[in-house]
């Protein structure tokens, strides 16, 4: 099948953002449908403790739960795991009152995730876009940005799409 597309699954030594870019076009015009047999039926831990990190606001430990993950997967879910880890550091620039890396990462990853919506891999992707894009616009609405403003407000969290025991790990229990 990746044969057809022409796009390779893997990025080479200097190709990585030309094929992160070519890749995402290609889900923005046809969608995940025809790569669904590719993922995995359930999410791997890394992604599940990623989500508790995220949910206790430890936005840059989430990062560095995926970074590894992301290298180590083929596209096009790679990019998946790029979108959490974008918005993962877009709202750790938002604690550090960066509003050019926030709004940079937060719009970065939002479009890196909005292929995978509503519901992917048992997370509430749609509920995360919804929410990250809310930060995105507090971050660009106001200049200067109200920063105590922001620090007073609850951050996003990641949801689960299903009811089962995974609801521990959200609460930060994991």
């Amino acid at each position: 099948m990746m044969e057809e597309l022409g796009l390779p699954r893997w990025p080479s030594r200097g190709n990585r953002r030309k094929l992160d870019l070519l890749w995402l076009e290609r889900l923005e015009r046809d969608g995940i449908e025809p790569f669904v047999s590719d993922f995995p039926a359930t999410p791997p831990p890394e992604l599940e403790y990623a989500v508790a990190q995220f949910n206790r606001g430890q936005f840059w430990q989430c990062h560095e739960t995926l970074e590894d993950l992301w290298r180590a997967t083929p596209y096009p879910l790679r990019h998946y795991y790029h979108g959490v880890i974008k918005v993962a550091v877009g709202l750790y620039h938002v604690s550090k009152h960066n509003r050019r890396g926030a709004a940079s990462k937060l719009s970065e990853g939002l479009r890196l995730i909005k292929v995978f919506a509503p519901k992917f891999l048992g997370l509430d992707v749609e509920g995360l876009y919804i929410e990250a894009s809310r930060w995105l616009d507090k971050v660009e609405e106001a200049i200067p940005v109200r920063w105590r403003e922001l620090d007073g407000l609850e951050r996003p969290r990641i949801h689960y799409s299903d009811t089962d025991s995974r609801h521990r790990i959200e609460d930060g229990e994991g």
